[in-house]
């Protein structure tokens, strides 16, 4: 069965160039590079006669797709690498994204005048630019901001006045209660969700990668009320001048819940939530990945079907292929 399978894919009746093929083993032969430049897999491909640069775009595609290498095209930085060991990929983001119990090591960036800025990494999350370019390399880190960006794992955080990147993965503090009593706290009762998935699990990485969506919008927000507050399992980030305009998330080991200070902003805040969803949805988790959305019933005392309990309200919007800014300004209408 797995054999007969196997062989209807699509992916195993494609005929390859002879010409791609041996481009191709030109760069996974060469083991002391993980990486060319798209202008060195352009030299390459021409040695094989391949001149066209919409034919190396279709080599590439396709070579991407059957993944013996990774090439990216949502940016010009991206399009310009073409990784043949993803172990590089991983190596490079191992180091932003790390256990800080096994890994950190303050002497290495005490010596280059960078002990503060990777102390903020790993109590915040937040890391400078002269930090990602120390550990990344300046000739990779446009790649690398880039990369990160679109699969979820990094938004710009520019507040303060001062750029910065947020990490959400390494968030690795409890909300402490002496904090959350210093929080701004509503004025009148607020609005309560929760977003439950199948088998009653969250799955891995989704409360970060909301996290991540949520602070990106937030920075692109005339002077917010706050920075976001965020936590290992909370966060409060404010899409507006008010204090009340603010969004705050809590995970649970099978749910989100959600609450919305702003009683009057309901549908604006639920749309970006869903909306989030929706596009992590698309471009990382796959069509498998689906939620209920849910609200608090006073009346039942329990959470009760979002779309049963008030079917007038606006239907969320597929944002596939939509490109990261697009989207993001998208949340702003």
């Amino acid at each position: 069965a797995l054999e007969t399978v196997t062989v209807s894919q699509d992916y195993i009746n494609t005929q390859v160039s002879f010409r791609w093929i041996r481009c191709l083993d030109t760069m996974l032969d060469n083991k002391e590079k993980s990486w060319f430049s798209l202008k060195e897999t352009k030299s390459i491909a021409a040695d094989y006669g391949i001149l066209s640069a919409i034919e190396v775009s279709e080599m590439l595609s396709l070579f991407n797709e059957l993944g013996v290498l990774v090439h990216l095209t949502a940016t010009a930085t991206l399009s310009d690498i073409v990784t043949t060991n993803p172990q590089w990929l991983i190596d490079k983001i191992s180091k932003v994204i790390l256990d800080r119990r096994f890994h950190l090591d303050t002497n290495k960036f005490r010596s280059v005048g960078l002990r503060e800025d990777a102390e903020r990494l790993y109590e915040t999350a937040v890391a400078s630019g002269d930090l990602l370019e120390y550990l990344w390399g300046r000739q990779h880190t446009p790649f690398f901001l880039d990369f990160m960006r679109r699969t979820f794992l990094l938004s710009d955080y520019r507040f303060n006045g001062k750029k910065r990147f947020l990490i959400p993965s390494m968030l690795d503090q409890a909300e402490s209660p002496l904090t959350t009593k210093k929080m701004p706290r509503p004025k009148r009762k607020e609005r309560q969700f929760s977003i439950d998935f199948p088998s009653d699990h969250l799955p891995s990485g989704v409360f970060e990668r909301i996290v991540c969506l949520c602070v990106s919008n937030s920075s692109n927000v005339e002077k917010p009320f706050l920075p976001p507050r965020l936590w290992k399992t909370t966060a409060q980030v404010w899409f507006g001048k008010e204090d009340l305009d603010c969004l705050y998330i809590l995970r649970e080991p099978e749910r989100l819940r959600i609450s919305i200070w702003n009683a009057e902003a309901e549908n604006k805040y639920l749309h970006i939530v869903t909306s989030i969803l929706h596009k992590i949805q698309a471009d990382i988790m796959g069509e498998k990945f689906t939620w209920e959305l849910k609200e608090w019933s006073e009346t039942k005392g329990s959470f009760q079907p979002y779309t049963l309990a008030n079917k007038t309200r606006k239907e969320t919007t597929n944002y596939q292929g939509l490109e990261l800014e697009d989207f993001l300004s998208s949340l702003a209408q």
